[in-house]
């Protein structure tokens, strides 16, 4: 079952197979059985276009249908109360695979954790880049220590500090196997959306204690997600979404001048979309039972990364309560 028909989905304009209905077809172990959303006109495309059942009640689809597991694919806002609603539901899935972010609150994490474990349903929250191949191999990169260890960390996005910055912050507690405390918060953009603005924050990482600055843009301008991280040997920058990725390390030249010099490593990339390799790993532990490969995106590795989210919401509260 998929929960919602927008574009992450499958409704929307995006026909590729990072969409969880395309890739979800692309998967011959998956039957897409049922599609469900509010929009009558979204839901009867969708389940047009991808040949299954339409649903506008949950209750319904529950009742005429049992899911392996269910796709989430709603506004971020709708998270919290829909997989409360499918843990007390009486069929629930093995598992659920919820869009990121999980939810907006601390609280509500505990809450749906605690629900979860009680009717042992698996939540796995799509924490993209820990499905990408050329994430892992820089994350490998990093963990050989060739490039030296992190001296400071700067990331840029757009578009809320729940809703995207929580892409940016996983990527880096992921790329750097790590977590971050915030010090100060030191801008609010685009402060019109007080229910997830976009924030800027100073920090640290909690082993290392390595410098952390988040930056933001107003996505009226244009949208960013980049990543600069400065290391004793080397530089890594992601940018343009991952598209653009350059690695250098340190050398010294002919006039005895530590500089960086573009650096080469393998990586094997399986051509694969992200949500086809998640979509994959779903399928083998529902065959064989393996979890291995699903730990890292797990309901229960979140944690620090919404205590994260939560620790730079309250610094946003008080300085918006200073300010005002």
């Amino acid at each position: 079952l998929i929960v919602g028909c927008g574009t992450i989905g499958g409704g929307g304009l995006l026909e590729t197979n990072e969409t969880h209905a395309r890739a979800a077809n692309s998967e011959k172990r998956i039957n897409l059985k049922a599609c469900m959303d509010k929009d009558t006109i979204k839901l009867k495309k969708f389940s047009e276009n991808f040949m299954c059942e339409p649903y506008s009640d949950f209750s319904l689809a529950i009742r005429d249908n049992y899911f392996d597991f269910i796709s989430i694919c709603t506004p971020d806002e709708t998270h919290y109360s829909i997989v409360k609603k499918i843990l007390k539901s009486s069929k629930p899935p093995k598992i659920i695979f919820l869009e990121k972010p999980a939810c907006e609150t601390l609280k509500e994490y505990e809450e749906l954790m605690n629900l979860s474990k009680k009717k042992s349903v698996i939540i796995l929250v799509n924490h993209s880049r820990r499905f990408n191949s050329k994430y892992k191999a820089i994350k490998e990169l990093i963990l050989s220590n060739q490039l030296g260890t992190i001296i400071r960390a700067n990331a840029i996005y757009y578009g809320g500090w729940f809703h995207n910055g929580t892409h940016i912050l996983d990527t880096l507690f992921f790329l750097l196997n790590d977590t971050v405390i915030w010090k100060k918060i030191n801008q609010v953009i685009d402060k019109n959306k007080l229910h997830d603005p976009t924030i800027e924050l100073n920090g640290y990482f909690s082993k290392s204690k390595t410098n952390v600055n988040i930056y933001g843009i107003d996505e009226s301008f244009y949208q960013l997600s980049d990543f600069d991280l400065w290391f004793t040997n080397g530089r890594i920058r992601i940018e343009d979404f991952g598209n653009n990725i350059i690695i250098e390390k340190k050398i010294i030249n002919s006039i005895g001048e530590r500089v960086l010099a573009p650096f080469k490593f393998k990586s094997s990339l399986d051509g694969r979309t992200e949500m086809q390799v998640a979509m994959s790993l779903i399928c083998d532990y529902l065959d064989n039972g393996n979890f291995e490969d699903l730990l890292s995106v797990s309901f229960d590795s979140i944690k620090p990364l919404m205590v994260s989210l939560d620790q730079g919401r309250e610094l946003f509260k008080k300085k918006y309560e200073n300010d005002t």
